[in-house]
């Protein structure tokens, strides 16, 4: 019995940390210029070097590397900026469980409530290891 609530509750505390983790990485993504990434860069690879301090502790290493290759942060960063925006979430909601997850953010878009919707994933370790954006308010 003890050792059935104990696996209970590392479970529960495993998902919780998960949530927390896509929690915090939506926010930063969809936050534009989160801790000043893209009006303190000079260029695209001066922000790249930022993507280690913003994202580095919430996603796998191959993750990592495919948003400084695709350049996804400093692309909608820079969206806002050229449409004169700002972005700023205000929830995040997240459906399924385990290691893959359906999500939902709203954000603040110069007073406007704006849904961004797309899958996410975490590898074993609890990072980000995959994320799609279905849709994008911003960019239609």
């Amino acid at each position: 019995m003890v050792l059935v609530l104990c696996a209970f509750l590392m479970v529960c505390s495993a998902a919780q940390t998960n949530t927390d983790t896509a929690e915090e990485f939506l926010t930063n993504y969809y936050t534009s210029d989160y801790e000043g990434r893209y009006s303190s860069a000079s260029d695209a690879q001066a922000y790249g070097e930022t993507y280690d301090a913003i994202f580095g502790a919430l996603v796998s290493e191959d993750m990592l590397e495919s948003l400084k290759a695709n350049r996804t942060p400093y692309k909608y960063d820079k969206l806002c900026a050229e449409k004169g925006v700002e972005t700023v979430v205000k929830e995040v909601a997240l459906e399924g469980g385990g290691e893959t997850y359906t999500y939902t953010v709203t954000v603040d878009l110069n007073g406007e409530s704006v849904d961004y919707s797309g899958q996410i994933e975490l590898d074993r370790d609890g990072k980000v290891s995959y994320f799609h954006e279905i849709s994008n308010s911003l960019a239609e």
